[in-house]
Formats: C-alpha cells, sequence, structure tokens
C-alpha cells in the first residue's frame, strides 16, 4: 500500500505530464498556423491567410518566371485571395438559382455525393497533430467577419496523409456566398517544382496554396503545391452565353472536391475528374507500393475536382427480351482492398502473372473478360467486395475498382453484403449503400429500416419491353445474411450470423404480395382473359442494349441462332466434366406413375450422377477437413437405393397454372441445409447435384427457420377458395396460403470460395459462385470462376454454368424446365446449308434431263408414292434460280442472321400480291422452257431442337465424336437410338406452322406433297408444321436421312450417331399412322453404324437421289381458285 507521501508524488508527477503535454499541444498549433517558407517565392499575407506567388493574365514574362502581383487587403480592388473586381457585377438571380444548394451562409458539411452547385472561391491546405474528429487544430484561423463575408471554411474530410505521413492534412474550402462578386474557381494545377506560366495557362489569375500537399509525408518526397484559377464571374457567364448548352467548358467552376486512396484501377465518382500528377504513390514516390510486391509500401492518394453535378441515366426496368430471356453474371467475393492486394493461392503461372499486375488490377483484367464473354443483361456482386482484414480502409475506393466496370458498358447491376464488407472501413453498410446509389444504373437499395441489415430489397424481371400487361414474370429477393454474430466472451470464437425473425417476416410478406398469373406466360396472350398454351408472334419492339440476344426485329429464332453461334466457339469442355443436370419443372411428374406409358412424361427428372462430380478441381479436395467430406459422403450415399424424389405438379405448356413467378434468393453466407440436407433423388438413382465441394461447412450453426419458415413455405400456387385467390388482396398483416412446389427455385450463395456446386434440396437448388478473384483465398488447381444464370422463356427455365478464367464453361446444370433451350447442332455441312433449326427455305429450281449423269441416276426399284402417272426420266441435273429468294441471292444467300419465317420464307417480293406473282412468273418460265427443263418450288425445312443436340452441347463437339455420339444415353439423358425432339424442338416447329397459316392467307401454295426422313425429329417437325395445312399424307423416305451405305473414311467426314439410327418400321408406323413408306423400306434400319462416315461427295450424292425421287412429285399448284 502506497504512503501519502507517495501518492502526493504520483499526483504530481501527472500534473506536470498533463502542463507538459498542453504545452505542446499548444506550441504545435502556433507553429503550424504560421507561413511555411519555401524556395518558390516570397508569401504574401492576406488578413489571417497566407498565399504564394499568384499569377496574372496580364503578367509580364521575363526569363521565364511570372511577375508577383501584389493584393490590397483593405483597398478598393481586390485581386487576391478573395479575387474581388469592381467592374464585375454580381450573378443573375437566375444564376445564383443554378449555382447554389442551400441558398444560405449555412455551413454545410463536405459531402461529394451531393449535387452542390455553388462554386469555390478559396482553397487551403493545413496540416495537425490530432485528427480534426478529436480536436480541431487544423481549421485555417477565419475570424467572424471573414466567415461572414467570405463564407465558413469547409473540411475536404479525407485526410491526405492517410497511411503515409505523420500529421494529418486536410484541404479546406470556401464556397461562394449569395450576392457575392468573388472569383470563382476553374482549374487546379499540383506543381512540385517552380511554377512557370508554361504549367499553368497563359489567361485568368493563379493562386498557389503555401503549404505543401506533401508535408508530413515519410520517407519525405519533393514537396507538390496546388495552384488554381480565379475566373470573373462575368467571364464564365459569357462562355456559357456563348455555348448552345449552356456551358462554359475550360471556364465553368469547380464546385466539389475529393480525396481518392490508391493507384490508377480507382475511379473518380461520376462528374468527378482525376488530377493526373498524384499526390503521392505515383511515379515520383521512390516508396510507392506498386503492384505490392516491391520494396514500397505507400499505397499513395490523389485529388479530384467536379465542375458540374452529373445527372445520372435512369434506372432501367428489368426486363425479358422480346424471345424471353435473361441473363445474370454473379461475381462472387472479390475480397479488393485499397491498395493493389495480395495474390492469393496461385499456380506459379498465374502467380507470376498476377504478381506483375497487382492481385486487384489482375483480377479487374478478369472481370473484364467475363463481362465481355457472357454479356450479362445484370450483373450481381454476391457478397465480400471488401476484402477487410485492415487493407479496405476506404471502401468508396474499393467501390471504385470494380463498379465503374460494369455501369460503363452500360448494365445495370446491384450487391449484397458479405460478412467482410464492413470489417475495417470508414462507410458501414448503410453508407455504402448510399454511395453505390449515386452510381450509375445500380438497382440495390437499403431496404426497409425495421428490418434488420442493410440490403434486404426485392427486385422483378419483367414481361418485354412493349408488351401490353407490363406483368413481373421473375422475382429476385436480396437479403444481408450479416456477418458475425456478436459476442459477450471476447475469446470465444466467432460464430457467422443467421437470418432474423424479422427478415423472415419481411421475405413472407413481400412473398405474399407477389401477384400471380397464368404460366407459361404468353406474350400474345396478354390482352385476352387467359394465357394462351403456345406462345405465338413476339413483341416487335426492341430492346436497343448491345448485349441483348434478340434483333432489332425481336424475332423468335434469334434465340436459337445466338446460342449456334456460341456453340460453335466451342468453349473445350472435356469428359470429366459433370453431364448437364436434366431439366425438370414437374412435367414428368404423374398422378400415376405406374400407369404412365412410354409418354407419360416430357422428359425424366433431371440428374446428375455425385460419382460424375470429379471437375478439374479434384486435386484441390486436400483443403477440405477429413471430418466435413466423411459427413458429405455420408449424406450422398445410398441414392441408388433410395426412392426418386417426387415434386408437386407446377405450371407446363401442356398444363398452364395460375401461379406467381418463379425466383431466387440472393444471400451471401448459406443456410445450415445447405450441408445437413439430404440432397434429391432423380428417377434413376442419382443424387441431383453438379460441382463439388473442397472445403468445409461455412454455413452457422444457429438454424432461424429461414428454410422452413421462408423458403419452403412460400409456395408458388396460391391456395384458393371456391376458385377465388385469397391473395387477389393482401392487406400486409399476414401471409396468404400457398401450394404446390417452393415459389424460390434458387438459393445463390458466395461466402465459400472453393465451393461450386448446385444441388436440389427438397426442390430448391442451392448454388453456390466459388472464388471469383486473385485477391481472396483459393487453391492453385482450383482456377477462379464466375456463375451465370441464363433464364429463358419468360422465368420458366433457369440454366446455370460457371465460366472459368481460362474462359471454360464448367458445371452446366437446369435447375427448373418447361422447355429446353438451345438450338439443335447442324450434324452435317448440308444441314447447315439446307437452313437454320426448323425454318423453311424456298427455293425455284430448275429441273433439266441430261444423259452424262449416271453417276447419280435413280435405282428403279424406287418409286416415289405420289403422282404414280407422272413422267420420269432417269438423270437430271439440278440449279437454283436467282432473283427470287434470299437464299439463292449471291448478295445474302449465306447471311445467317435473316429470319426467313419473318419475311413470307425469304421472298424477295414484299407485296400483298408475292405469292400470285411468284405464280406467274413460274407459269411464264415453264411456257418459255424447252421440253427438256422445268421450273419447280420445293421447300426444304430442318427439324427442330432434338436431344441429341443437347447432349453434343453439353459435352462439346470433340468429345461428343469421340465417344459420347456412340452410345444412346449418358444416364440422364437419352438420345438415342432415334432421337426425339425436345420441348424447345417442338415449340420450333410450331412457329413454322404459325408462319405457314400467315402466309396461306397471302394465298402462298401449300405443298400437296411432304416427304420426310424416317427419323422421328424429322417426322415430328413435320407432322406439327404441316398439321392441318396440308390434306397429303406425308412419305417416309430413306434417301432424305444420313446413311452409311458404302461409306469410305476420310479426313472429311461426317458423324453417324446413335440418335442416326432409326426405329423399326413397324414402331413408326404405330407412332405416325398418318405416314407413308417410299418403298422399299426395310423393317430394320440397314442404313446406319455408328463405325462408318459420311464424306461430303457421298451426302451430295445422296441429296441428288433424293431429288430424283421426289422430282416428279414437286409442283406448284397455278389455279389459285382452287384454294
Amino acid at each position: 500500500m502506497l504512503s501519502p507521501s507517495s501518492s502526493r508524488t504520483l499526483v504530481r508527477v501527472a500534473f506536470l505530464l498533463f502542463v507538459a503535454l498542453l504545452a505542446s499541444l499548444l506550441t504545435a498549433r502556433y507553429k503550424l498556423e504560421a507561413p511555411h517558407d519555401h524556395p518558390y517565392g516570397k508569401p504574401v499575407t492576406l488578413g489571417h491567410q497566407a498565399w504564394q506567388v499568384a499569377f496574372s493574365k496580364s503578367a509580364a514574362v521575363e526569363g521565364g518566371e511570372a511577375t508577383k502581383v501584389d493584393a490590397k487587403v483593405d483597398g478598393a480592388e481586390e485581386t487576391g485571395a478573395d479575387g474581388y473586381d469592381a467592374q464585375s457585377d454580381l450573378w443573375d438571380e437566375d444564376d445564383w438559382g443554378s449555382w447554389t444548394s442551400s441558398g444560405s451562409s449555412n455551413k454545410v458539411e463536405w459531402d461529394p455525393l451531393r449535387a452542390d452547385a455553388t462554386p469555390f472561391t478559396e482553397l487551403q491546405v493545413k496540416t495537425c497533430v490530432l485528427s480534426p474528429g478529436v480536436y480541431d487544430m487544423c481549421s485555417p484561423a477565419s475570424s467572424a467577419k471573414e466567415d461572414a463575408t467570405r463564407g465558413e471554411w469547409v473540411r475536404i474530410d479525407k485526410d491526405v496523409n492517410r497511411r503515409v505521413g505523420v500529421y494529418y492534412l486536410y484541404i479546406y474550402a470556401r464556397r461562394l456566398l449569395p450576392g457575392s462578386k468573388a472569383n470563382v474557381i476553374t482549374d487546379i494545377r499540383l506543381l512540385n517544382h517552380s511554377a512557370q506560366i508554361s504549367d499553368l495557362s497563359e489567361d485568368g489569375l493563379w493562386v498557389e496554396v503555401s503549404a505543401s500537399l506533401r508535408e508530413g509525408v515519410w520517407p519525405r518526397m519533393t514537396p507538390l503545391f496546388m495552384h488554381y484559377k480565379l475566373t470573373s464571374q462575368a467571364d464564365v457567364r459569357q462562355a456559357r452565353r456563348a455555348s448552345k448548352d449552356n456551358d462554359a467548358g475550360a471556364l465553368e467552376p469547380i464546385t466539389e472536391l475529393d480525396v481518392l486512396y490508391g493507384s490508377e484501377e480507382v475511379s473518380p465518382l461520376p462528374g468527378f475528374t482525376k488530377i493526373e500528377t498524384p499526390i503521392t504513390g505515383g511515379l515520383d514516390d521512390e516508396n510507392r507500393v506498386g503492384n505490392g510486391y516491391g520494396k514500397g509500401t505507400r499505397i499513395g492518394a490523389s485529388l479530384a475536382y467536379r465542375r458540374k453535378s452529373t445527372t445520372l441515366p435512369t434506372v432501367p426496368t428489368l426486363r425479358f427480351s422480346a424471345v424471353g430471356k435473361y441473363k445474370i453474371l454473379q461475381v462472387a467475393d472479390l475480397h479488393f482492398s485499397v491498395g493493389p492486394g495480395e495474390c492469393r493461392d496461385l499456380d506459379p503461372q498465374h502467380e507470376q502473372e498476377c504478381k506483375d499486375i497487382g492481385a486487384d488490377g489482375y483480377s479487374l483484367k478478369w472481370l473484364e473478360t467475363a463481362l465481355d464473354e457472357t454479356e450479362p443483361d445484370l450483373v450481381v456482386f454476391s457478397g465480400d467486395q471488401l476484402n477487410g482484414q485492415k487493407t479496405s480502409w476506404d471502401a468508396q475506393s474499393v467501390i471504385m475498382k470494380f463498379a465503374p466496370l460494369v455501369y460503363r458498358r452500360k448494365i445495370p447491376w446491384t450487391i449484397i453484403f458479405g460478412n467482410h464488407d464492413e470489417e475495417d472501413t470508414d462507410l458501414d453498410h448503410e453508407k455504402q449503400m448510399n454511395l453505390m446509389r449515386h452510381l450509375p444504373l445500380f438497382i440495390g437499395e437499403s431496404g426497409p429500416t425495421a428490418v434488420s441489415g442493410v440490403g434486404n430489397y426485392v427486385r422483378s424481371i419483367r414481361s418485354p419491353e412493349g408488351s401490353l400487361d407490363d406483368r413481373p414474370l421473375f422475382t429476385m429477393y436480396f437479403l444481408d445474411s450479416h456477418a458475425t454474430v456478436k459476442k459477450v466472451n471476447p475469446w470465444a470464437k466467432s460464430e457467422y450470423d443467421y437470418i432474423k425473425a424479422d427478415q423472415i417476416n419481411w421475405f413472407r410478406g413481400r412473398s405474399a404480395q407477389i401477384h400471380s398469373y397464368t404460366r407459361p406466360y404468353s406474350v400474345d396472350a396478354q390482352s385476352s382473359s387467359s394465357n394462351n398454351l403456345r406462345i405465338r408472334r413476339r413483341s416487335r419492339t426492341a430492346r436497343s442494349a448491345k448485349r441483348q440476344a434478340d434483333s432489332d426485329d425481336a424475332k423468335w429464332t434469334e434465340a436459337a441462332v445466338d446460342e449456334l453461334k456460341s456453340l460453335e466457339k466451342e468453349f473445350g469442355l472435356d469428359g470429366a466434366l459433370n453431364p448437364a443436370v436434366e431439366p425438370d419443372d414437374g412435367s414428368s411428374v404423374v398422378n400415376d406413375p405406374e400407369a404412365a406409358g412410354e409418354k407419360g412424361a416430357t422428359f425424366d427428372e433431371e440428374a446428375t450422377a455425385t460419382e460424375g462430380d470429379q471437375s478439374e478441381d479434384a486435386t484441390t479436395a486436400e483443403v477440405s477437413s477429413a471430418k466435413y467430406l466423411e459427413e458429405e459422403d455420408e449424406l450422398l450415399a445410398g441414392a441408388a437405393d433410395m426412392e426418386p424424389t417426387v415434386l408437386p405438379a407446377g405450371p407446363t405448356r401442356a398444363n398452364p397454372m395460375q401461379a406467381k413467378p418463379n425466383a431466387i434468393v440472393w444471400q451471401h453466407i448459406p443456410l445450415p441445409q445447405a450441408y445437413s440436407a439430404a440432397v434429391d433423388v432423380s428417377s434413376s438413382g442419382k443424387r441431383l447435384r453438379v460441382g463439388s465441394r473442397y472445403e468445409g461447412n461455412g454455413a452457422p450453426r444457429h438454424d432461424s427457420g429461414f428454410w422452413q419458415q421462408g423458403i419452403l413455405a412460400q409456395k408458388e400456387i396460391p391456395a384458393s377458395a371456391d376458385g377465388a385467390p385469397i391473395d387477389a388482396f393482401w392487406d400486409g398483416e399476414g401471409t396468404s396460403p400457398t401450394e404446390g412446389r417452393p415459389e424460390v427455385k434458387v438459393l445463390a450463395h458466395g461466402h465459400c470460395h472453393l465451393t461450386s456446386d448446385c444441388r436440389r434440396i427438397q426442390g430448391v437448388w442451392v448454388c453456390f459462385g466459388g472464388g471469383a478473384t486473385y485477391s481472396g483465398y483459393g487453391s492453385p488447381a482450383f482456377t477462379r470462376r464466375m456463375r451465370v444464370f441464363e433464364i429463358s422463356d419468360f422465368g420458366e427455365t433457369i440454366s446455370t454454368y460457371q465460366l472459368t478464367d481460362e474462359r471454360k464453361r464448367i458445371n452446366e446444370a437446369s435447375a427448373i424446365h418447361s422447355r429446353l433451350c438451345g438450338p439443335a447442332l447442324a450434324s452435317s455441312r448440308t444441314s447447315a446449308m439446307l437452313g437454320r433449326l426448323a425454318c423453311l427455305l424456298l427455293l425455284v429450281m430448275t429441273v433439266r434431263g441430261a444423259d452424262d449423269v449416271a453417276e447419280y441416276s435413280t435405282p428403279d426399284a424406287y418409286v416415289p408414292v405420289p403422282r404414280p402417272g407422272a413422267e420420269r426420266s432417269p438423270t437430271w441435273q439440278y440449279s437454283v434460280v436467282e432473283g427470287y429468294f434470299h437464299q439463292t441471292s449471291k448478295s445474302t444467300g449465306h447471311d445467317s442472321s435473316h429470319d426467313y419465317l419473318d419475311g413470307s420464307f425469304g421472298l424477295l417480293d414484299t407485296s400483298k400480291e408475292r405469292w400470285t406473282n411468284l405464280r406467274k412468273d413460274l407459269r411464264r418460265l415453264n411456257d418459255e422452257s424447252d421440253g427438256d427443263t422445268v421450273f419447280k418450288v420445293l421447300f426444304l425445312g430442318r427439324h427442330g431442337q432434338g436431344w441429341h443436340n443437347v447432349a453434343e452441347q453439353h459435352y462439346g463437339s470433340p468429345e461428343w465424336n469421340r465417344y459420347w455420339s456412340k452410345v444412346n444415353t449418358d444416364g440422364n439423358m437419352t438420345w438415342g437410338p432415334d432421337a426425339q425432339l425436345t420441348p424447345l424442338g417442338e415449340d420450333q416447329a410450331r412457329r413454322v406452322h404459325r408462319a405457314w397459316k400467315r402466309e396461306t392467307l397471302a394465298n402462298a401454295p401449300v405443298p400437296p406433297v411432304l416427304y420426310t426422313s424416317p427419323l422421328s425429329r424429322a417426322a415430328s417437325t413435320c407432322e406439327i408444321t404441316y398439321g392441318g395445312l396440308a390434306d397429303s399424307r406425308p412419305v417416309f423416305m430413306e434417301e432424305l436421312r444420313i446413311s452409311s451405305r458404302h461409306f469410305d473414311n476420310n479426313a472429311d467426314e461426317v458423324l453417324i450417331s446413335a440418335g442416326d439410327k432409326r426405329h423399326s418400321k413397324t414402331w413408326m408406323s404405330a407412332h405416325y399412322p398418318r405416314f407413308m413408306f417410299a418403298e422399299p423400306f426395310e423393317e430394320k434400319d440397314v442404313l446406319w453404324s455408328v463405325n462408318e462416315r459420311e464424306t461430303d461427295d457421298q451426302q451430295d450424292a445422296r441429296s441428288r437421289k433424293a431429288l430424283d425421287h421426289v422430282r416428279p412429285a414437286i409442283q406448284l399448284d397455278l389455279d389459285a381458285s382452287k384454294r
């Protein structure tokens, strides 16, 4: 125990220390308030302010030195700091209204996001040893009179010396007061040497601020001084009046300043201009951090200014394209820093490339590549945009690294917050959201304040522009998954936070507000009371966005053409990747599965074998804990012995229902069910999972019930009472009962960088984005990747894949499906020449008799069924006549972008009498020809998309040709024998049918004779296309199909896949009873062999034989009165 004397000694020592500290602070304040001498000129004091050399437009230049301008403090004229000019008049009332936002001299805190149009009139640079937030020792001295007459000093509240200096350094500014005659600042330059006229402009009044912007920087740097130009109000007004858009250009006053941290990757806020000379961290800074792997550590700072506040573009309404498509790019876990970032967990090659640029810069290049490769309609940053961990101390500088890459491409974007986004940074979630709301094309919001977290909001993707109903067709819920649970024990291990009860209630309420409609959606059915089952004519209102797949005419087949082009790029998928998950929208579910026959389901339930889940990332399994892998194996075990997961029936084309739109939920941290719940089982006994996991459980320990009470509780079909939907009116007091499948079809997560799988749990797909950048943790064997969601058929179909930084598409899956998307692939060059998918090509042909083409003679055994008495010649030559159709025109014949279904099958004549005119021309040509030449019309059509096309699209052509084409199925999809049409293929045929009905109203001739390949996909296309239009019975002809008879293998060959083997004649007769056979027609397929190939010459010979067979039946009904 201390004695009384000892206690008194401690008190005395403490008092003396306090006095010494106070004296030091007062001395420092006094010293810092004094003018700072430097060799660039003699200070000129005005009142309490210290100013340096001022250069006037009337200054004489001698020896490169500028003449100093004296400033009068109390005189009638002041052309120094205040910039008063007795000859200048006051601002016009209209001018002032456009220059000030406050209209008063009340002090306003600095905010670069506020659209303040009041110009600056003075600038100062001040240093201090204490933060202004503790005790303001930085503010320039100013009397009450000066504040009243010249305005109060406003601090640009960003420390220029942050993390680089021993002092705090701030820039201060005064703004123009109402009615003031002061000159305004119109330009700013930063110079690290004695100012010359050549460094500035030859006109105007320039003022040099006395304090260096690098004062207090350690290690020291060459001083850098700020110079600003003063311009009279009269000159500014005159420049504005001389401009057509009332813009003074270079004389437009500067109204705001901002300080940026970091390198050139950091962009200024919209409307700001970044001064090229950095304050610190530039090339003249020997201690600059650079790419993060040099000797320097100084991140640096730059200055930016704004003249006029820019008007942000209107936030666009999210809409499906005219063909019902929408693409979303998910960018997960950027982990960006203020500085260059750290290259983490890379292979040697990528590591060196990363270190040469810097982790964040290298990641930005990859993000640019992904944006250009995928061309999304929306970008979602799914959390952990900021790295936290003491490297993201200025949130604005981090956000302005990645956001401009998106909005400069005119792509809408949004975010959800992750657990690192508020860690060790200056802006909380609310302020970050406010910052992003001031950036172009941002669609997010903070959400209701009464709900936990920031960023709980809903967005919808609506019907195409120009549609009559303007209906929401797809819902996106965004939720804040928070960070970590607050700890009572500071030594306890942190746990991830969870979705709160008020968030669950909010989600249920918002879900109940979503109106149902008749699904699937049909554009043409908007104006009627109920939706038709078939999608007919599409809206022709074009979208101007370059990234959209549809053209200006909004044509239905543009989607197929676009996908066909993308397939031709051959993404390079290898056999190690998982087979595609087959789609399931409930259309495969039947009330009595045992009673369902061969056609009881449109397609099998989607399924991906977990055994096939070894992708390119298999070598990264060592990063996972053994305990977790054992739990995962136990979770996925025994699928083959389990009953398939059966979902309630949902809306399909065959069975439309009144239902809410499909939905996706975005949240950063996954729910516990992503790890603990059993994965659904397909009808083939395989788990519904695609992709891999190579790390442990990333979900919170506490289950708040969001899965059961939110995701699964909100179904897609409103429960009805007496036929009236209960949710027709919702009063906000509760939620409406629902039934059927969950409204939410996908949960999209980030958070876990080495987890990139999708798995279906109780009918809901849980998908992880995987680590996107090189700045976050990963593995050398796990490529960085971004997830793409392709929503099609107006929200009925959700497909997903991941794009790796090697530009490979992996882990493709279809989460839900009411109709498959994607075109049929051309299996041969001739097929490609004959036309696009299910699109008819119309040719006017000349058919000439000849004696010298014995190679293509028609076998006597082949006798066409129609027109049995027609005269035929043993040999013929064929050519096309130009001038009637686009397809036969030299200038447009190879234009793959032309849609022949939308333009009278390519007919060049667009008049109302186009088909009548064609009849007349055809009659004239035949009348004027010799007896051996006949002019006829032939309609050629290609089958719609088949399942073999989907399989080849998934596996890639090299792998398809090597193995998969030789088998009938991969266990999930079946394409052989005799591949069937997909639902999309059927829709393509229906579109051709509608085109025929439209053209018959213009007197188009319906073919009197129909020939088709005996393959089911061709027969079904023919049956759908001409159903109810043609009276004749279609004829199966063997020569219209790919064949392996008398083949020679060579380098120029066409593969005959298992899907090209036809069914038996008995099977065909049973399934196509109206069809006839061109005899001879064998019972079994004798023309198919999986090991044979068809060359181009052989294919050409087969085509000529087919024309010989059908030539007698080719005719055009010239008597229009019969129709």
